[in-house]
């Protein structure tokens, strides 16, 4: 009974069958009561309502159950015309909604915007053709449910009417006043049960005439739907913008559903808190001296309702990052949709077709696990439940614990359930949009056909390029556990893998001379150019090769026995190749030492010509050329005048004659500088004023020159000095040169000798 008041949908109410017997029958041919109108009829059973709300004493000699069943009717009772005072309300609402129904129905002509109409127009329409067509078959399935209900509300009213007609044959033949009274009572129960079977045949017929009245409205607007959808199909285009509506409409679902997860997760934190607090305090029950069964049984009851809560967020929490996942993946299936109905080549249309049967296949995969996992929550309903009904009896002060745990049972089922029926829905979706792209592929011409047969043949080879030839097995390690791998290597794979490395090898050759020819025609130091050369053709050469394996899809780890051997054998030989193969990139990636720096390094200086695989070249000042380990140049200290600025500075010291005047001297000091022409203007010489000497005025000339290869200080310094000796002869300016004071001692006799031009001397 319960179920019919819950359905909605209905026809006019059924006459009441016969109730009180003969008498009731010979009124059927009286003419016929005004029809009711629903304020009379809802006024009516309020009144009906107040009536059986007050209840008559029972005589001496009604056992309680009597009294109990009674109570009981008149609960009933009232809940039935309460119900019909909603089915008569809600009908009055389903007749004016169908007449909107109607209405639109009859004033739609045409949509708002004009055409070409949206593709997510026309799968809105086609959701809503689909929620009425399944809400029509509801209203129907309920319909025929509501006619097997109301033969058995006739059967019961028929059984009243016979209850009502022996309580009142009773009622007539007792004789006593206390036998009287108890068959009085009896009746008028007996009649009460009589009410109930006709209030619930009349509430049926409501019932049936609230179906009614929505079924027609579900039909008007499946009509009119339908009428919108054909309208909007001949007219429908599949933009990039509806890509991304479609993009923005599941970000908002995603976004929702995140929300719900960080509460879902809240409430797990806070519920595993208490997981461990009941827990704790069962342990504590259980290693205490003086056991207490009952103690310990509420304490289990509690755990185990709080274990149920936490299994239910955690379900709960799982669906909704599934909804998130389907979230995720519906507007990828959406641009696949797009690019099977849209796309102009063919290869495209066959991959995104094949991508949304995969993307249903998965689905559906999904569904299946889904199911399962359904059966099983199901099943932890039906045990949580016993446990229930058990704890009545067994164990009264569990029984709100397990009450918990059965609802909290329930909430995995319904999370679940949930997702499934999601699952349900984006699998029927893309099911119809496969539909829709096949339908499209039948009717398309000629050309395009022949174009899609090619596509599927190319497919069909491909798949004879990717057949594979041996697994190769390798071992990853995750989480600490080493899982192993396996990888197909293809005949594709293995004839691309060779031709991409030989081919690829040859044209870096070519490129790499090509290339390196232009740049020395262009200008570049031939040198650079050589030494770039090599290093590239070699890093090309490595990028080949391990592109030949990834082609291929074999791992290096394959290699590990054969390099472990080669390790023993040339170790030792090869550690300074590699040492210095791997001190040479160091120095390219850093670019500390590059060609044309000059540098120092072990006493040797020079500038340097090449910078190779294993060693670079430093060129001297005298010409000579040293060969300098890569490793060398890393490790030790080395002295690059020219890493950062080619620029150095270099003084010349000159002392000029006391009386000279300085100014003077300054100015033809610099004015040698300006004249050098490897001397820079900028930054300008400089002319200091150092010092007055024991034997001269001292000068400096700062000078700043730029090294280059065939540039040598040493030779500068040596013009400016040739031009400021040649500039002070000509000026009168004396170079000074030591000078000694030369006392004599007058307190004697100054010795004279006389010496001849032999050099013999004659004492005077």
């Amino acid at each position: 009974m319960l179920s019919i008041v819950t359905g909605g949908a209905a026809a006019k109410p059924r006459a009441l069958p016969s109730l009180t017997g003969p008498a009731a029958k010979a009124k059927a041919v009286e003419p016929a009561a005004a029809v009711e109108t629903d304020e009379q009829a809802i006024a009516r059973l309020r009144r009906s309502i107040d009536e059986i709300g007050v209840a008559r004493e029972p005589p001496d000699g009604i056992a309680e159950r009597e009294v109990s069943m009674v109570r009981d009717v008149r609960s009933e009772l009232g809940f039935v015309y309460d119900r019909e005072i909603r089915a008569i309300e809600e009908i009055a609402a389903a007749r004016e909604a169908r007449a909107r129904a109607e209405q639109r129905e009859r004033d739609w002509t045409r949509f708002d915007e004009p055409p070409p109409y949206s593709i997510l127009l026309v799968d809105d329409l086609r959701d809503t053709a689909d929620n009425v067509r399944t809400r029509i078959a509801s209203l129907e399935a309920a319909a025929g449910h509501l006619r097997d209900e109301q033969a058995r509300f006739q059967r019961d009213a028929q059984r009243a009417e016979e209850a009502m007609r022996l309580a009142a044959e009773a009622h007539d033949s007792a004789t006593k006043a206390t036998e009287r009274a108890i068959a009085a009572w009896r009746r008028d129960a007996a009649h009460l049960g009589l009410r109930r079977s006709g209030a619930w045949i009349s509430l049926s017929g409501r019932i049936q005439q609230l179906q009614n009245e929505e079924l027609a409205g579900q039909r008007v607007e499946l009509r009119l739907v339908e009428r919108q959808l054909e309208v909007a199909r001949k007219n429908s285009s599949f933009t990039e913008a509806d890509v991304l509506k479609a993009r923005q409409r599941y970000a908002d679902v995603m976004a929702d559903r995140r929300r719900g997860l960080t509460d879902v997760r809240a409430e797990i934190e806070a519920q595993q808190k208490q997981r461990d607090e009941a827990a704790g305090n069962l342990a504590r029950l259980r290693a205490g001296d003086k056991l207490s069964t009952e103690e310990i049984t509420v304490a289990e009851a509690w755990l185990r309702a709080i274990e149920a809560r936490l299994a239910a967020s955690r379900a709960q929490s799982e669906m909704l990052r599934g909804q998130i996942t389907i979230a995720e993946e519906t507007p990828n299936f959406f641009e696949q949709r797009r690019a099977a109905l849209t796309a102009v080549d063919a290869d495209t249309r066959r991959v995104a077709l094949n991508r949304l049967i995969a993307g249903a296949s998965g689905l559906e995969r999904w569904k299946t696990f889904l199911r399962t996992r359904l059966e099983d929550a199901r099943s932890q309903v039906r045990d949580a439940e016993a446990r229930y009904i058990r704890a009545t009896d067994i164990a009264p002060r569990t029984v709100e614990q397990e009450r918990d745990a059965s609802i909290s049972a329930r909430r995995v089922v319904a999370a679940v359930d949930g997702l499934l029926e999601t699952l349900d829905r984006s699998t029927a979706r893309l099911d119809r949009w496969i539909a829709d792209v096949k339908a499209l592929e039948s009717s398309r011409d000629l050309r395009t056909r022949v174009a899609d047969a090619w596509s599927a043949l190319r497919a069909a080879i491909e798949s004879v390029w990717n057949f594979e030839l041996f697994a190769v097995e390798d071992s990853v390690v995750i989480d600490g556990q080493s899982v192993t791998t396996s990888r197909g290597v293809t005949v594709g794979k293995s004839v691309g893998a060779v031709l991409l490395f030989l081919v690829g090898l040859v044209v870096s050759m070519l490129i790499a001379r090509k290339v390196s020819s232009r740049a020395i025609e262009a200008g570049f130091d031939a040198r650079n150019v050589r030494t770039v050369r090599r290093w590239a053709l070699t890093l090309i050469a490595v990028l080949l090769l391990l592109l030949t394996l990834n082609v291929a899809r074999i791992p290096i780890t394959v290699f590990a026995f054969l390099g472990g051997a080669l390790a023993i054998g040339v170790g030792f030989g090869m550690q300074t190749v590699f040492k210095n193969f791997i001190s040479g990139m160091i120095l390219l990636m850093e670019r500390s030492v590059q060609i044309g720096d000059i540098i120092e390094v072990e006493g040797t200086s020079g500038t340097v010509t090449a910078v190779d695989l294993r060693s670079s070249t430093v060129l001297g000042f005298d010409g000579i050329e040293t060969i300098v380990p890569n490793s060398v140049l890393l490790e030790n200290k080395v002295t690059n005048w020219t890493h950062t600025d080619k620029r150095v500075r270099r003084a010349l010291k000159i002392g000029v004659a006391y009386g000279t005047p300085v100014r003077e001297v300054a100015d033809m000091l610099e004015d040698c500088a300006k004249r050098h022409g490897l001397v820079l203007a900028d930054p300008a010489p400089l002319v200091v004023f150092e010092d007055f000497g024991a034997d001269a005025l001292q000068f400096a000339l700062y000078v700043w020159i730029e090294l280059a290869p065939k540039v040598s200080t040493v030779v500068v310094l040596s013009d400016l000095r040739f031009m400021i000796e040649k500039r002070c002869r000509e000026a009168g300016i004396v170079i000074a040169y030591p000078q000694r004071d030369v006392h004599l001692d007058s307190s004697r006799p100054l010795r004279i000798e006389v010496v001849r031009g032999d050099g013999e001397g004659t004492p005077g």
